[in-house]
């Protein structure tokens, strides 16, 4: 921790650059600067600083400062323009800009086919559209959707498909504290989705895009089918494929759902740890070596081609990306003989993945990540020393969980503010589970090696490593159903979040510290944290809406008053451990603090607050009325059998709500009526939720 009571940008010079272009980043993103404004900006800077430079040595030093912030200004202006351009809309022909309807769209898989029930997903390139009768270039990325019964190809990484198929733009439901998906498919650079039959579909040829991705996936479908012969139990090879290279498409979601539950679903998610642990083995195997040139040089080289294809072939995600990167700087300063300090490696790692990604520092892996190692880095050894031991196996157990135990000191906020929940086993389960998870991951090593020379040996290899993670599932889907295993229903604001690492920060300097200073400054900051959840509290029990969700195929309309909420909803989404309760609803419960004291089925009328409240849910006799009959709200839903010309003579509306259980051609035949009819029309499939605060 001494780095913090020494120049921190002397010490981490690579800090100020990363904490300019994040700052830039954030600005860009939240504000959308214009590109004329940011290079105006940068030029005004660059031109300063270059003043700067002309004037006397004795002036310099009493103006320092200016440097210092122009410095400061033109990385903040980097990250900027970083993301500008690295933003889809500002490309110069990505296909939302250029895109129409009943065009020809040429499309490039960039990935083998994933199986699902009923169809083929990938994601693709858009390469070319055609616009009269002339192919232009353009630029994109879709989730194509292929039916399993209308394929005539053994379509796979590469294929060129030229398709009349309708690009859709994909949204978000935008249900109250619910997963922005149109954001996180923005961020990987895809914008639409298309569902393709075969009469939609002209097979062009098949092609190489990237003969590294082509080999790095060959790669992979070798480890993923050898690990599906000698690990045939369906629930041990998905964990197996997830622990050894990430792949989480053969998960089952009940064994997901159980490591979540104890804190333990870093193990299935590809992490550092893997990557920490290829990374010392590799060390420990070149150090059995005598020391000669040849082995020097090679070295580095091995455990580089390595560590990168591993970390490609496990998706690139951010905690492994990170660990890559660090690993090779690592290495770099050991070939110019330069000792690499630790925080600086750390730095110049996020250093590299913003520059490649700058939408990454939205990533929970990379926030999580990078929160763990910072984590383990100041509290380890520290957590260490709590325990001796001479054994020597005895000793690096406790070496690694105390490793586990400091990575989770940061992380808690993080998981508390994403997902809502803190596991209370989690230090239980982490200090059994990660051992036994380490010599899995080595198992499954020895399986690849043994099965490719020795394929009889590998059968049993096969066996024991399966045993290993059947038990290791068996204890954490026991440990997950005890009751008490998973606090639920936490929320916690930005600013909470933030206050809350302060807070852990002086608590702990504190307690090795004994400063009284840090003690008080840790008192402070938890007072605010209570206090923004008092205020919180106070206007929750205030609040009074109307939401009506946003779900596909289904209706679900409540009522809240204070934290007590009635639901009318269709049955299905009553049950709490359903996915769609949980995808949908729960979500905004937490957000909103609403605890459900009544649900009903939808029923035609409602009374809340003196506010009128009518369903259209299913054929109803329509008589004519001498006078309109008023409604402060109108839902239709579950596509009745009525037009809006006809409910407009029954009724006097306030406002008029589709729901998302209405199918878009009941939609569009609205949206076309109301044209003439200029009724208040709110539709929840592009809008979003419909919330009235009464």
């Amino acid at each position: 921790m001494d780095v913090f009571n020494t120049n921190i940008w002397k010490t981490i010079p690579s800090l100020r650059i990363v904490l300019g272009l994040i700052t830039g980043i954030l600005f860009e993103y939240y504000f959308t600067i214009p590109l004329f404004l940011l290079l105006v900006v940068s030029v005004i800077s660059i031109f300063l600083l270059f003043t700067y430079s002309l004037f006397p040595l004795k002036y310099k030093f009493n103006i320092a400062w200016i440097k210092g912030c122009l410095i400061n200004i033109i990385f903040v202006v980097a990250g900027s323009l970083l993301l500008y351009n690295q933003s889809t809309e500002h490309q110069k022909n990505w296909i939302g800009n250029r895109y129409k309807q009943g065009i020809q769209v040429q499309i490039t898989i960039l990935e083998p086919l994933i199986q699902k029930d009923n169809f083929y997903k990938a994601i693709a390139s858009i390469d070319e559209i055609k616009v009269k009768d002339k192919w232009e270039q353009s630029s994109g990325k879709v989730l194509l959707y292929l039916r399993k019964d209308s394929i005539p190809y053994n379509y796979q990484y590469g294929s060129i498909i030229i398709t009349t198929a309708p690009l859709i733009s994909i949204n978000s439901a935008e249900n109250p504290g619910g997963f922005d998906y149109k954001r996180y498919c923005l961020f990987q650079g895809i914008s639409h989705q298309v569902f393709i039959n075969s009469n939609q579909l002209i097979f062009v040829k098949n092609s190489i895009p990237s003969y590294l991705h082509y080999y790095l996936f060959k790669l992979r479908d070798n480890v993923l089918n050898a690990l599906k012969v000698y690990l045939p139990h369906t629930r041990a090879y998905g964990v197996a494929e997830a622990l050894l290279i990430g792949y989480r498409n053969d998960l089952d979601r009940e064994i997901v759902q159980a490591y979540s539950s104890t804190g333990v679903v870093h193990i299935i998610a590809i992490s550092g740890l893997h990557l920490g642990m290829l990374y010392g083995s590799l060390v420990l195997f070149f150090n059995l070596f005598p020391k000669r040139k040849w082995v020097t040089i090679l070295k580095p080289i091995v455990i580089l081609i390595i560590i990168w294809g591993f970390a490609l072939i496990a998706g690139g995600v951010p905690s492994i990306m990170r660990s890559a990167f660090m690993f090779s700087f690592i290495l770099v300063a050991a070939i110019i003989d330069k000792h690499s300090k630790i925080y600086n490696t750390l730095s110049l790692s996020a250093l590299c993945m913003i520059l490649y990604n700058p939408f990454c520092i939205w990533d929970v892996g990379f926030q999580l990540s990078y929160a763990a190692v910072l984590s383990i880095i100041l509290y380890s050894g520290t957590i260490k020393e709590w325990f001796t031991f001479k054994n020597k196996i005895l000793k690096y157990l406790w070496q690694l969980n105390a490793v586990t135990i400091s990575a989770q000191i940061w992380t808690f906020p993080l998981i508390i503010y994403y997902f809502h929940q803190f596991p209370r086993l989690s230090i239980i389960c982490n200090l059994i589970v990660v051992p036994i998870s380490c010599i899995i991951l080595y198992g499954e090593i020895i399986l690849l090696m043994v099965g490719v020379f020795i394929p009889k040996m590998a059968i049993y290899a096969g066996k024991a490593v399966q045993f290993s993670i059947e038990t290791m599932n068996y204890f954490i889907e026991r440990m997950s159903t005890i009751k008490w295993s998973i606090w639920e229903g936490l929320k916690l604001s930005p600013l909470q979040t933030i206050l809350l690492f302060f807070f852990i920060f002086f608590l702990i300097g504190w307690l090795t510290t004994a400063s009284k200073r840090k003690l008080f400054m840790a008192l402070g900051v938890m007072f605010l944290v209570l206090a923004i959840r008092c205020v919180d509290f106070l206007l929750i029990n205030r609040q009074q809406k109307i939401i009506i969700y946003n779900i596909s195929k289904y209706s679900d309309i409540e009522l809240m008053n204070g934290f007590a909420t009635t639901c009318y909803m269709d049955s299905i989404l009553m049950n709490e451990n359903s996915f769609l309760y949980s995808y949908h609803l729960k979500p905004a419960h937490i957000e909103k603090r609403a605890k459900i004291i009544k649900h009903f089925s939808l029923c035609n009328a409602i009374i809340f607050n003196n506010k009128r409240i009518v369903v259209i849910d299913r054929p109803m006799k329509l008589g004519l009325s001498a006078h309109p009959i008023l409604v402060d709200l109108l839902i239709i839903a579950h596509n009745p059998p009525v037009s809006l010309t006809q409910l407009s003579t029954i009724f006097s509306c306030k406002q008029i709500v589709i729901d998302g259980s209405n199918s878009m051609w009941k939609t569009d035949q609205m949206l076309k009526e109301n044209k003439t009819l200029l009724l208040p029309l709110y539709i929840t499939q592009s809008k979003g939720a419909f919330i009235e605060i009464l």
